[in-house]
């Protein structure tokens, strides 16, 4: 039988910190109005930092986690940073998203605690 699908990929990149740290700064590009997206490594009961600068008004963050599906942050409520009290051991995938067309470099800094 003929049916009809969606099927959608995201290239998702980790944030990776040295050896001994608990925070990074992560630069990046959103060419053509696409999504960067980055995963976040949390522990139940710690707290993830996350800040987007360097895109004025052209780009927000929205954050989903990745075992859960749930949304912890969506990107339409135009945030650049926040903080998220980590509920699940999970990761958690971090959008930039920029608008609707934009290119825009940013500065992303992650800590967890």
């Amino acid at each position: 039988q003929p049916t009809d699908y969606h099927l959608s990929l995201m290239l998702v990149t980790r944030a990776l910190f040295k050896e001994g740290e608990s925070k990074a700064t992560f630069t990046g590009r959103t060419p053509d109005g696409t999504i960067s997206a980055w995963s976040v490594f949390g522990l139940k009961g710690s707290k993830i930092f996350l800040t987007l600068s360097g895109t004025g008004t052209e780009a927000s963050m929205g954050i989903e986690g990745f075992v859960d599906r749930k949304s912890y942050l969506d990107a339409d409520d135009d945030q650049r940073s926040f903080t998220l009290a980590v509920p699940v051991t999970q990761d958690y995938i971090v959008m930039i998203v920029p608008d609707p067309g934009a290119t825009t470099n940013y500065i992303f800094d992650v800590r967890v605690e």
